[in-house]
């Protein structure tokens, strides 16, 4: 990976984990009227600038959800086996566990806040997978000329494989 795109990289990580940082204590509605767009505006004009940084802010959605994925179902699993675990066992993750009794979340909001990450993470798969498979399109058309293209193409199709 060239120097350029690892400061683009790298300066994509700080900016979301900015905005994450100052919308961490903001309400929903807060976060509704003043971070989403902004996130929004931000991840659209990055996504706009190169196709590997494409690639790379999905790959790094990707791995953000998947860890939060985790943390969340821990805490599920904590909080559906509170009573069975010694009280001098510390939890992991207990400043998600503070922050969500702080909000008065029971196990059902956290669940289906579970849900929710998880459907966000069948969207990144797609996502990525639609990119990747018109960049595929993309080096294939390069390699060969329009009619060997069509002809492969077409062949594909008739065995029901995608190119």
């Amino acid at each position: 990976m060239n120097k350029d795109m690892e400061s683009v990289i790298l300066e994509f990580h700080q900016k979301a984990y900015e905005l994450v940082r100052a919308h961490a204590d903001a309400t929903e509605e807060e976060i509704a009227k003043l971070g989403e767009p902004l996130v929004d505006e931000y991840f659209h004009k990055l996504l706009d600038a190169d196709p590997l940084t494409r690639y790379a802010q999905l790959e790094y959605m990707r791995s953000l959800t998947e860890r939060a994925r985790v943390e969340l179902e821990y805490i599920v699993w904590y909080l559906e086996h509170k009573d069975r675990i010694p009280s001098d066992v510390e939890p992991l993750y207990s400043d998600f566990l503070a922050m969500f009794e702080e909000r008065g979340w029971d196990l059902s909001r956290i669940r289906w806040l579970l849900e929710q990450l998880e459907n966000e993470i069948d969207e990144i798969d797609v996502e990525t997978r639609r990119f990747l498979d018109a960049h595929n399109e993309q080096l294939t058309q390069m390699l060969l000329d329009d009619r060997v293209y069509d002809f492969v193409k077409k062949m594909l199709k008739k065995r029901n494989i995608l190119v």
